[in-house]
């Protein structure tokens, strides 16, 4: 950050921002702080060790729709929801891209914001972000943090895959911080 001042015989607080170059770990050793108080014609300068590693993560941008849904026959017994069944279990959010088939027309008719009724069924439809669905790099880690974040937002249950891994569905918290960090840290192996 910029320079700040501190009076005499007081205490302050002040906000350091590093850039980071890229993402993935970052480790911040030493802070250096300077004054040139009083008359600026001598330099004290004290520096501070931090030791402290940081997980840069993906700029999250992207501009694609979620990948369809995943149906998973062989789990419908374990209690897992989806839409195509016959029984409602409730209604989600609205995305732009879905279909226009299982919105709930009469609470758009009430002055609701659109949302999709969810049915039990006979499988399951699953979230999966997937590497191999997108192209270039960096650009398919920007697209996949993208979709972390707003499957994390809307409390979605979603899954991620990577060449070197799979992070099965999960909705919590937790999950979504260990996606954002195994994006973080990716490397293509050689």
């Amino acid at each position: 950050s910029g320079p700040f001042s501190v009076d005499s015989h007081s205490c302050t607080t002040a906000e350091i921002l590093v850039p980071a170059v890229t993402r993935g770990r970052f480790t911040l050793s030493t802070i250096t702080i300077w004054t040139i108080y009083p008359l600026g014609l001598f330099r004290a300068r004290c520096h501070i060790r931090v030791s402290k590693v940081y997980i840069v993560y993906p700029k999250p941008i992207g501009t694609l729709q979620w990948p369809p849904l995943e149906n998973h026959e062989e789990e419908a017994s374990e209690g897992f929801y989806a839409r195509g069944g016959d029984d409602f279990v409730g209604v989600r959010p609205w995305r732009p891209g879905e279909s226009m088939h299982h919105i709930d027309w009469k609470a758009v008719a009430r002055g609701r914001p659109l949302s999709i009724k969810e049915f039990t069924g006979g499988g399951t439809e699953q979230l999966w972000f997937d590497w191999y669905q997108l192209g270039g790099m960096e650009t398919r880690l920007s697209q996949l943090a993208k979709w972390v974040l707003e499957a994390a937002q809307e409390g979605r249950e979603f899954g991620l895959r990577m060449p070197n891994r799979a992070i099965p569905m999960d909705s919590s918290p937790g999950h979504t911080t260990k996606c954002l960090e195994t994006l973080a840290v990716f490397r293509v192996e050689p």
